[in-house]
C-alpha cells in the first residue's frame, strides 16, 4: 500500500441524487447527504453514475453542486461529475462549476460512437487542456461501452491537468498493474471504484476509493479504507465482509443499473433521506418491492448494520 498520502486520495462516495416522486432533483435533501458522507470522513462525489448525472438537466445539476458546497462549508474536497456527449458539453460543465468550490472533474468517455485509442487519447487532451478544474479520468465500461487502456491512461497521466483515474472495470490484472504503475507516482491517483476490491487495491497500492455501498454507510466505507491503510488486514476483511453484505440489499440479483440505483435510493428513503424518487428514464419501484425494501432495511438497523442518516 502506499503510506504517503497524496493530494486526491481518500473514499470518494459518488452520492445518489435524491429525488421527489415526480422525478424532479431534491438538492436540499442532496445537501444532507453530503453532510451526512463529509462528517463520516468521505469525500463527496456528486453527478457520478450513481448519481444518474446524464439525465439530469443543467440548471437542476447547478443546483445540486450548490447544495453540496454549501452542506460542507469548504471543510475538504468535492468531485464532481463533468462528463458530456461531446468535448463543448463536457468543458461547459467545468466551467459551470470551477466558481463553486469543486476539487476536480471527473470524466469518463462518451458513450456513443466506439472510439480509437488516438481518438481517446485526443478526447481527453483537449478537455484536460481548456479545463478550469482538475481532471479525473473515469473507466467505466459497463455504461460507455469502453474499456480505456492503462497504456493510454499512462500517457494521459503526465498531462499536467489529469490528476487521477477512477477505474470501475471488474478485472483483477488490471486493477494488479494500475497500482503498480501509479501507487509511487505523487502527482498521480488511483481510485478503486469495484465495491468487491475495496481492500484488495488498498493493499495493492491505491490512493483511493469509490464505493457506491459509501451513500448508506459512509463510515464503514471510510473505516474500511482507514484499517486497510495501516495494515489492519483483519479488520479492514472484516469492514470489507459486511460492505459486500449491505452492498446485496440493492447490487446483484438479476437487477439492471437502473433498477438498482432505484433500490438504493429506496434504502436512503427509509433511512430517513428522500422520498426514493427517480429521474426519467429511470423509474422508482413499484409498491410491493418498496414494502420488501422497508422491512429489510428496518431489520438491519434493528441488527446494528444500518443506522438511520436523517429525520
Amino acid at each position: 500500500m502506499n503510506s504517503t498520502k497524496k493530494k486526491y486520495s481518500g473514499v470518494a462516495i459518488p452520492m445518489a441524487t435524491p429525488a421527489l416522486r415526480t422525478g424532479k432533483v431534491d438538492a436540499e435533501t442532496m445537501g444532507k447527504l453530503a453532510q451526512v458522507i463529509s462528517q463520516s470522513g468521505g469525500i463527496p462525489f456528486v453527478l457520478g453514475t450513481t448519481g444518474e448525472a446524464l439525465s439530469i438537466p443543467r440548471n437542476e445539476a447547478a443546483q445540486l453542486v450548490s447544495s453540496v458546497r454549501d452542506a460542507v462549508h469548504g471543510n475538504g474536497p468535492i468531485y464532481v461529475g463533468i462528463s458530456g456527449i461531446n468535448p463543448s458539453d463536457t468543458l461547459q460543465s467545468a466551467k459551470d462549476y470551477a466558481d463553486k468550490g469543486v476539487s476536480a472533474g471527473v470524466v469518463h468517455l462518451p458513450y456513443y460512437y466506439p472510439l480509437t485509442n488516438d481518438q481517446i487519447l485526443s478526447y481527453y487532451e483537449e478537455i484536460a487542456s481548456k479545463s478550469p478544474i482538475p481532471v479525473i479520468l473515469y473507466n467505466i465500461p459497463a455504461t460507455t461501452k469502453i474499456s480505456i487502456p492503462l497504456e493510454i491512461i499512462e500517457t494521459l497521466s503526465h498531462h499536467e491537468n489529469i490528476v487521477g483515474l477512477k477505474d470501475s472495470e471488474r478485472d483483477d490484472e488490471r486493477l494488479k498493474e494500475a497500482c503498480e504503475r501509479w501507487r509511487d507516482r505523487m502527482d498521480f491517483s488511483f481510485f478503486v471504484g469495484w465495491g468487491a476490491k475495496l481492500v484488495e487495491g488498498t493493499h495493492l497500492g491505491a490512493d483511493g476509493l469509490a464505493p457506491s455501498t459509501g451513500n448508506i454507510v459512509p463510515k464503514l466505507c471510510v473505516d474500511l479504507f482507514n484499517a486497510a491503510v495501516k495494515g489492519d488486514q483483519e479488520l479492514a476483511t472484516k469492514h470489507q465482509e459486511m460492505h459486500d453484505k449491505i452492498s446485496t440489499l440493492y447490487q446483484g440479483a438479476g437487477r439492471t443499473l437502473g433498477q438498482s440505483l432505484a433500490t438504493l435510493k429506496m434504502i436512503l428513503k427509509h433511512l430517513g433521506l428522500g422520498e426514493g424518487g427517480m429521474i426519467p428514464p429511470l423509474t422508482m419501484l413499484d409498491a410491493n418491492e418498496e414494502e420488501k425494501v422497508r422491512i429489510k432495511v428496518l431489520e438491519w438497523i434493528e441488527a446494528g448494520h444500518l443506522e438511520r442518516l436523517g429525520d
